[in-house]
């Protein structure tokens, strides 16, 4: 499995992926992303008539590179709120929205390319890291309401906007969003890992896992030698507590067992989806790290220990619990900045730590967070990185440090 496989090339607990790639492509590389597709409004920019040509494009490898330079061992690709519907809020019919859904991934590969073959990538090469991975990056459902439903988990009813969004319109959803990627071969050839980030609530996480269920039954059955990717699922905790829906008070511990029960627990009979490869936390305040991270680590040992012990069986490394666990746990917090969705304007974080404020100061305070899960076999790996407001210095800090702790 890729996760595994690069972690056990390293020899390290902790590998490293990219930073916020909207953020970073609107301030440090200049480009406007204020539109309702966000960073994804760039894929349409190739009026160069040359796909990865045209300055959005090339802002948009450019980005990927920044963080592949910094030291990031895998990138996301620019399809956060990239659906059928939010591009047929700018007009956009199906064929064109996939089609610009698709290049997303082909950004994403030329940026790998180009790494592998620069003098940087050539001297990773020749140090022993293994080839860096790319992961189609999808956002929740309320990223594509352009609202900022994805900190609130409020889905209105695509049928009835006066009830909650129910699990089959879930998983219809995300069976349509992700079947150009699954349906097309160069596509999911380029993928090493599917990545489903800022879930505001753990139902979610169960419909995507249905969801990949079905369109492998629709893909096997069209090409036997078509073959799942691991899947990551990270939930975005705003207040630090618990994740935004239900809005029903919950403990700590009970959210977490919310969690594991949506990514890695039993569904159905033969033939129920996969778990999750790697669950975690992102979009969180790095200060609201450690209790998180904690917390999850003690539910997962236990869990292992008694509920699921043959639930998952992969090529894992030695320092885990048992061959059930299958999970890295994946962290990755924002530059500790507060997002208005409904303005899209930034603002302080009315309880960010001074020593956070630096590049540095974030990449140590991240590290120190992820002590429970670095520290604790049960966990198969430690995957950390940035996000929104966390650009290419914090990441490239964030590579030293990890670098420096395997001496």
């Amino acid at each position: 499995m890729a996760l595994s496989a690069l972690l056990a090339a390293s020899g390290r607990r902790v590998a490293v992926i990219d930073g916020g790639l909207a953020t970073h492509l609107e301030t440090g590389l200049g480009q406007d992303i204020s539109s309702s597709l966000w960073s994804a409004g760039l894929l349409q920019d190739d009026a160069s008539g040359s796909e990865g040509e045209g300055s959005g494009n090339a802002a948009i490898v450019q980005a990927h590179l920044d963080y592949l330079n910094a030291g990031a061992e895998l990138i996301g690709s620019c399809n956060y709120q990239t659906a059928h519907q939010t591009f047929a809020r700018i007009g956009l019919g199906a064929a064109e929205a996939e089609r610009l859904m698709l290049r997303a991934i082909s950004l994403a590969a030329q940026a790998r390319t180009r790494f592998l073959d620069s003098a940087a990538g050539k001297a990773r090469t020749a140090a022993g890291h293994k080839r860096p991975l790319s992961a189609l990056s999808l956002g929740p459902y309320g990223a594509t309401l352009s609202n900022g439903a994805e900190y609130t988990g409020v889905y209105p009813s695509p049928a009835d906007t006066g009830a909650d969004m129910s699990m089959d319109e879930l998983v219809a959803f995300h069976v349509q969003r992700l079947r150009p990627f699954a349906s097309n071969t160069e596509a999911w050839s380029a993928i090493d890992v599917l990545a489903l980030e800022t879930l505001p609530r753990a139902d979610e996480a169960l419909a995507c896992r249905l969801a990949l269920k079905q369109l492998e039954n629709e893909c096997l059955a069209k090409d036997a030698a078509w073959q799942r990717k691991e899947l990551l699922i990270s939930f975005v905790f705003p207040a630090g507590e618990q994740l935004p829906w239900p809005s029903a008070k919950r403990s700590l511990a009970q959210e977490c067992e919310a969690l594991l029960d949506a990514t890695l627990g039993a569904v159905g009979e033969a033939g129920a989806p996969p778990g999750a490869a790697a669950i975690g936390i992102n979009c969180t305040k790095p200060h609201f790290l450690q209790p998180l991270v904690a917390a999850l680590t003690e539910a997962l040992s236990r869990r292992a220990l008694a509920a699921h012990p043959h639930l998952f069986v992969s090529a894992a490394p030695a320092l885990r619990l048992n061959e059930a666990l299958t999970s890295s746990s994946q962290l990755y917090p924002d530059g500790g900045q507060v997002w208005d969705g409904i303005n899209k304007t930034w603002s302080a974080g009315p309880d960010v730590p001074a020593e956070h404020a630096t590049p540095a100061g974030w990449a140590q305070a991240l590290l120190t967070s992820a002590r429970p899960a670095t520290e604790n076999a049960a966990w198969g790996g430690v995957w950390l990185g940035g996000c929104c407001k966390s650009g290419d210095k914090e990441i490239a800090e964030l590579s030293r440090l990890v670098l420096e702790e395997k001496k």
